[in-house]
């Protein structure tokens, strides 16, 4: 395992050349173990006359069908190797927040890769140092969870606490204020309100040296603001239930590098890939779970890549930003399609300074629903500008309004979703029969 480790932190400084003939060798080891270990592929390819020698090309990697989140909930154990007995695997479950949950198995070998390995790879390369920083993590778990793992022996090695999302801001700061935390990882929206909250009570004393979030859209803006109020280096990383950690941004901040040690990641349109900084959907395939491979798995988001190189020494290329869920694009009477990512960046850009929380919604084909918590810098000028940019990035078709809240709540899975389109929801559950 130590030359395993070794070999994990080297990558990101090979060539680009050893780099993408790593990560090929990998995937043809995984499609050859998937097609002679798998039931559901070797099924899925002998219906698609395929063989694992018929890809020998990245565009050969077209002809193997997308797998969809419905096909794995629906594959069951056909989807595990032979040989891997589901209850000596770890396993990880998805929220659920749009639908059913998903779960994926993995070996302790491949989940100590993919769950600590990537993970601390990134972020000491953004100057994290464990045992020597304390970090408190802010995650969705119940109190009695976050105890539990509070009480861990290692976790206190390891100076690492975790907080729930589920209690309030004043019971957290009296978590900090006596932790004295020199990282913080969480959602960006609660780093947001974590901020907005300190700025509010004139509290100065909370001052880590690095902030990593992930599991949410958020602009730059956004971050240049929790940066500014907590006076340090803010970093998002792009992850999933299904993979872990797959990209992470770089003290540079010229994108995500993607993790090509771990996984290999397609943009298509249909059945093309799509070009550099052109939208696609973003299809996954793990090179490291040999218990249950994922082969181009549909995660549901969309994003771009680019072919710019970072000004460091890190080799693994760079997506360009993630836009959001499929599932929230906007579908608009006028035929436009707005990302999430798109509509965020916009209220950010122009209101981010009079509020506190937002959340915008798709009610039907031809209305939006803004709800926001304002602040004390709110007012009708405010409200103007953003409804007048609103209608330049929707259409005059679509009818934008405006909704005063006290509190937004959380979704299912404990986050904001800052993005949400109940018109598309709810023409999927037509089609799908659940009306």
């Amino acid at each position: 395992m130590f030359k395993e480790i070794v070999h994990y932190f080297r990558n990101p400084y090979k060539s680009v050349e050893e780099l993408k003939r790593l990560q090929w060798q990998k995937l043809q080891l995984i499609i050859h173990h998937a097609y002679n270990n798998v039931p559901f592929y070797k099924k899925r390819f002998d219906r698609c006359g395929l063989t694992p020698v018929d890809i020998r090309t990245v565009s050969d990697m077209l002809r193997i069908p997308v797998l969809t989140k419905e096909e794995l909930r629906g594959a069951g154990y056909d989807i595990l190797a032979k040989g891997y007995n589901p209850s000596k695997l770890k396993k990880s479950t998805t929220s659920g927040s749009t639908g059913q949950p998903t779960i994926s198995y993995f070996t302790p070998r491949d989940w100590f890769i993919l769950k600590y390995l990537l993970k601390y790879r990134a972020k000491r390369i953004c100057g994290f140092y464990p045992v020597i920083h304390k970090v408190i993590i802010v995650n969705s778990n119940p109190e009695d969870v976050v105890h539990m793992e509070n009480s861990k022996i290692i976790n206190k090695l390891l100076r690492k606490r975790s907080i729930s999302i589920n209690q309030n801001i004043e019971q957290h700061l009296t978590v900090y204020k006596r932790f004295k935390p020199d990282v913080l990882y969480g959602p960006a929206s609660y780093l947001n309100e974590l901020k907005t909250y300190l700025l509010e009570n004139n509290i100065y004393w909370l001052k880590p040296k690095l902030i990593f979030t992930s599991g949410e859209i958020h602009s730059k803006q956004a971050q240049k603001d929790i940066e500014s109020v907590f006076g340090c280096p803010c970093y998002d990383i792009y992850g999933s239930t299904e993979f872990k950690e797959l990209a992470w941004e770089c003290p540079h901040k010229l994108g995500y590098h993607i993790n090509i040690d771990a996984y290999f990641v397609e943009f298509i349109n249909g059945s093309e890939h799509v070009g550099e900084n052109e939208e696609g959907r973003i299809v996954i395939t793990s090179l490291v779970n040999r218990a249950m491979p994922l082969i181009r798995y549909d995660p549901g988001d969309f994003g771009m890549y680019t072919d710019s190189h970072c000004l460091d020494d890190v080799n693994f290329p760079l997506m360009h930003s993630i836009n959001g869920r499929s599932v929230d694009y906007f579908e608009l009477i006028n035929g436009r399609r707005i990302a999430p990512f798109t509509l965020v960046v916009a209220l950010h850009d122009c209101v981010s300074h009079a509020v506190k929380q937002f959340h915008i919604i798709q009610k039907t084909s031809d209305s939006v629903v803004i709800k926001i918590v304002p602040n004390g810098q709110y007012s009708p000028i405010v409200e103007e500008n953003l409804l007048k940019i609103y209608n330049r990035i929707l259409g005059d078709d679509v009818l934008t309004r405006i909704e005063i809240v006290k509190k937004i709540e959380r979704d299912r899975s404990n986050k904001y979703r800052l993005v949400k389109s109940e018109y598309k929801q709810e023409q999927q559950n037509i089609t799908r029969g659940y009306h």
